[in-house]
C-alpha cells in the first residue's frame, strides 16, 4: 500500500516572508511627526496611514497632549487663553476639559466639543456648545452658551447665558464678568437682537435691530461697550476696506 504525500512545510525563508507581509499589512507607516506648544503644555500630532494603503485612504492623526505630568491622549482640537496658562481642550471621544498648562490639572469639565466664542482674559471664558432639544414637532437643534471664570486660581464658576434655538451671532466680554451677545435665527424668526448677560439680573434684551441688516447678516455685527457700561452695536457696511460701521436706525430723542 502506497502511502499518500506528505505536505512538504514552508523553508524558513518563505514562512518569514508571508509573516512579514501580513504584519505589514495590518501596521501602519508614519506619514508626519509633529508638536505644537500650547503654553507649557506639549501637544504630539502623528499622523499614520496602513502599509499597503497607497490612495492614503486609511490615514488618521493621533494627537497626545503633554501638560506637567498629565497625559491627555485623543485630543482633537485646543484653544488657549491670550497667555496660554488655561486651554480648553476637546477630545475625540468624552467631555471637553478646561486645562491649566503649567500643571495639567483639570479646572472644569465641560460640555462634548465646546467652542470658545471668547476669551476674556486669562481666567474666564465664553463657550457654546450644539444642543439637541425635544418639541411638539420633533428634535431640533439649538445652542447653549455658558460662562466660566476662575478666581483664586482654581475656583470655578459657571453660568448658563442662554439655552434655545437661536442662534448665537456675535459675543463680547465685558466688565465685571457681564457679557453682551446678539441672538439671531438661521431661517425666518424674531428679529436679531442685542442682550446683556450679568450675574444679576441675567439675560436681558437691549435692543432690537430695526428691520434687516443693508447688503448683511448678523455676521457683519460689531459689538462694543459704553462708558456706563451699556453694550452697543453697529453693522459693518461694504465694502469692508473703508471701515464704516453703521448704528441701528434709532429715533431721534426730542
Amino acid at each position: 500500500m502506497i502511502a499518500p504525500p506528505r505536505d512538504k512545510p514552508l523553508p524558513r525563508r518563505a514562512a518569514l516572508l508571508s509573516g512579514l507581509l501580513l504584519a505589514t499589512a495590518c501596521g501602519r507607516r508614519v506619514e508626519s511627526d509633529s508638536t505644537e506648544a500650547v503654553g507649557s503644555a506639549v501637544v504630539r500630532h502623528v499622523r499614520t496611514c496602513q502599509w499597503l494603503d497607497w490612495e492614503n485612504t486609511s490615514c488618521r492623526v493621533d494627537s497626545v497632549m503633554t501638560a506637567g505630568s498629565r497625559r491627555i491622549e485623543g485630543v482633537y482640537f485646543t484653544s488657549a487663553s491670550p497667555h496660554e496658562e488655561l486651554a480648553l481642550v476637546n477630545l475625540r471621544q468624552g467631555d471637553s476639559l478646561l486645562i491649566d498648562t503649567r500643571s495639567g490639572a483639570v479646572r472644569a469639565t465641560l460640555p462634548t466639543q465646546s467652542t470658545v466664542e471668547a476669551w476674556c482674559g486669562d481666567a474666564e471664558l465664553v463657550l457654546s456648545a450644539s444642543v439637541k432639544d425635544s418639541g411638539p414637532t420633533g428634535e431640533s437643534w439649538g445652542s447653549h452658551l455658558e460662562h466660566v471664570w476662575l478666581e483664586h486660581g482654581t475656583e470655578v464658576h459657571r453660568a448658563s447665558l442662554y439655552r434655545g434655538p437661536r442662534h448665537v451671532a456675535r459675543v463680547l466680554c465685558g466688565p465685571e464678568h457681564t457679557v453682551a451677545l446678539v441672538l439671531a435665527n438661521t431661517h425666518d424668526g424674531p428679529p436679531i437682537e442685542l442682550y446683556r448677560w450679568s450675574a444679576d439680573p441675567g439675560l436681558q434684551r437691549v435692543e432690537t435691530w430695526p428691520g434687516d441688516i443693508p447688503g448683511g447678516d448678523a455676521s457683519d455685527l460689531v459689538l462694543s461697550w459704553t462708558a456706563a457700561g451699556r453694550p452697543d452695536w453697529c453693522a459693518r457696511s461694504r465694502p469692508y476696506s473703508l471701515g464704516t460701521c453703521v448704528p441701528p436706525a434709532r429715533p431721534a430723542v426730542p
